[in-house]
């Protein structure tokens, strides 16, 4: 779990059958001190970890990444830049399967459809 290491949830609501969560990026993380010192940007496998944790809330259950595909990775976020981040995320099915969009600074950062599981 990187909740409270890279970032803090700071809004959660349920809007146009799928969710809009919030996030607030912390610069200080031992993550941004290593992606990269100079200039921090968030990892791609912590953008996807983020979406499967934010899930993971939605659902008051444990849930893991099972499947990542089409992911599309638009734009850098940077902890700097985007002090608040936007995710929406839509549940497809009852499989697991869910649909991510990311924006920062307004724009469409990253999207990606995933499958997640219980721990």
């Amino acid at each position: 779990m990187i909740k409270g290491n890279l970032y803090k949830l700071t809004s959660l609501t349920f809007r146009d059958a799928g969710y809009v969560a919030d996030i607030a990026l912390l610069p200080d993380s031992e993550i941004y001190k290593a992606h990269f010192p100079c200039k921090p940007i968030t990892p791609g496998v912590c953008l996807v970890q983020i979406a499967v944790e934010i899930a993971s809330v939605i659902e008051k259950r444990s849930l893991a990444l099972a499947e990542a595909k089409d992911i599309k990775f638009l734009s850098i976020i940077s902890p700097l830049e985007h002090k608040s981040v936007r995710y929406e995320l839509s549940k497809l099915d009852d499989g697991g399967r869910w649909a991510v969009c990311i924006y920062a600074g307004g724009q469409l950062s990253s999207k990606m459809s995933v499958r997640l599981c219980n721990v």
